[in-house]
């Protein structure tokens, strides 16, 4: 679970959203905060890795003090977030890394895999946000969102995009059919809504 003792925040992690970057930059690996392993907990048919725990599960967990503690989440452009996902669950969990994008195969993955609701990294982003937080920042403003963090915390933190690797989101988003983009945005369109990213 993502907390900072030190800080006194709750940072909500929407997988593939730019977090780990948060969570490098607070010390969050090493410090204290009811980090444990993956995937060890499940709610509502859903398996949650703690790191990646909604809101109001993560408030279940605290005190009544913590859960007063300042709390903030990152989002991210719907497709994006799509497509990293795609890459991030073929490599680590399917066990051969994608050398080469296949429209078709990925649109196959959308609909008999990530439409399948039962792992915290399928999830809309909406779902996360299942108790209000006190900031939302975009991954597409970051260094923005960092300013208002340090601001709060008086710290001089930098902003970073961890796990970003080497996949062209936006390269591969460009070159989908309108079939697709339409097929992303039918699952999604509660994360276009909320977060005010717009429909291509």
């Amino acid at each position: 679970m993502p907390i900072s003792k030190k800080y006194k925040f709750k940072f909500i992690h929407i997988p593939r959203c730019g977090g780990s970057g948060v969570e490098d930059n607070f010390n969050l690996f090493y410090e204290e905060n009811y980090w444990v392993p993956r995937f060890t907990h499940q709610f509502s048919g859903v398996h949650f890795a703690p790191q990646h725990f909604t809101h109001q599960i993560l408030d279940s967990f605290l005190n009544e003090e913590q859960n007063n503690w300042f709390s903030f989440t990152l989002v991210r452009n719907p497709y994006h977030r799509t497509i990293s996902e795609y890459f991030y669950i073929n490599k680590n969990f399917y066990g051969s890394p994608i050398e080469n994008f296949n429209e078709n195969n990925f649109v196959e993955w959308l609909r008999k895999d990530l439409i399948q609701f039962n792992l915290d990294h399928k999830l809309p982003q909406s779902t996360f946000i299942d108790k209000p937080v006190d900031l939302v920042i975009k991954l597409e403003e970051l260094d923005k969102g960092y300013s208002l963090l340090n601001k709060q915390f008086n710290t001089t933190l930098f902003s970073t995009k961890a796990n970003s690797g080497n996949i062209k989101t936006k390269k591969i988003l460009r070159s989908l059919s309108q079939n697709t983009l339409d097929l992303i945005y039918t699952i999604f369109e509660q994360d276009f809504t909320q977060f005010n990213y717009p429909k291509l």
